[in-house]
């Protein structure tokens, strides 16, 4: 299983040498962006810049404020507005602790979370994640809204998180890093979403003609990009193209397919599977 090393950092750090932090072996840092709609974390830009430029993979998070589902909306508009001149590894995140959330319904935090990993996933350039507690996510979030999304699990254990949940991204505590002053969030990252950087294509049968390989092909690529099923399960990589598929490979399409690096132009390969046409080469992690 990968196991990487990972922090989260805001203005609370102070001054970071991230040189120092990358010489300790950390494998990515979250930034924080935002607290609410209209606050930018004083050290956000800088922290991004100099992560980025120490060759460290970055995501970031938002604090949320958000009362309405508006709001959730602008947060994430701001969100990708402040980040467009950054490259971006890991997710956007929707920092979802707020004390203000306890006052709400249960349907009403989903749809406030829906709303915003919605905004970020149909922008187009980035994977949303929710981080929250496990007594959070086990009682205060709609499941299948929990399903959805992929998960940053807050939890402060020694041991095995009790959390049964899925979640590629545990915050277990906090420590001491190099070239952070005072302590800092200390994080293991279950899956290494750097990889995506690192693909060789699937070349898929053209005008439309798919085998039974093909679609496992299929079914692996849209896992390692965490498009799963309408119940949020990975699909089975068995060959068999139905509904769960098509599915997972529509949601794809909706939201990727402005991404240069998935779907080269230059690529004639051409799939067509249920109506939804793929223009060039599908990549899978090597």
């Amino acid at each position: 299983m990968t196991k990487l090393n990972g922090i989260d950092v805001s203005h609370y750090q102070g001054d970071i040498n991230w040189t120092a932090v990358k010489e300790y072996g950390i494998d990515f840092a979250f930034i924080k962006c935002l607290q609410g709609k209209s606050r930018v974390d004083e050290c956000f830009h800088t922290n991004i810049r100099n992560a980025i430029a120490n060759d460290i993979p970055v995501g970031v998070y938002v604090y949320s404020k958000a009362k309405t589902i508006d709001d959730a909306v602008a947060e994430a508009k701001r969100v990708i507005k402040e980040c467009s001149q950054y490259k971006l590894t890991y997710p956007v995140v929707f920092d979802f602790e707020s004390k203000h959330f306890e006052d709400m319904s249960l349907a009403m935090r989903g749809k406030i979370i829906d709303a915003f990993c919605q905004a970020i996933l149909s922008d187009g350039k980035y994977i949303p994640m929710l981080y929250s507690s496990r007594y959070w996510l086990m009682h205060m979030i709609p499941a299948e809204v929990v399903k959805k999304y992929d998960i940053w699990l807050a939890e402060y254990t020694t041991g095995k998180p009790k959390y049964t949940g899925d979640y590629n991204i545990w915050q277990y505590g906090v420590g001491k890093v190099t070239g952070i002053i005072g302590d800092v969030d200390m994080n293991i990252g279950y899956y290494d979403y750097g990889k995506e950087n690192n693909m060789e294509p699937i070349i898929f049968g053209k005008e439309g003609l798919i085998s039974c390989e093909d679609v496992k092909k299929l079914q692996k690529f849209l896992n390692d990009m965490h498009y799963h099923d309408m119940n949020g399960k990975p699909l089975l990589e068995d060959g068999k193209y139905g509904r769960k598929t098509d599915y997972a490979l529509n949601m794809f399409v909706n939201n990727h397919a402005n991404f240069a690096n998935i779907i080269p132009t230059k690529v004639e390969t051409k799939l067509t599977i249920n109506g939804a046409n793929l223009i060039g080469t599908l990549y899978k992690t090597k």
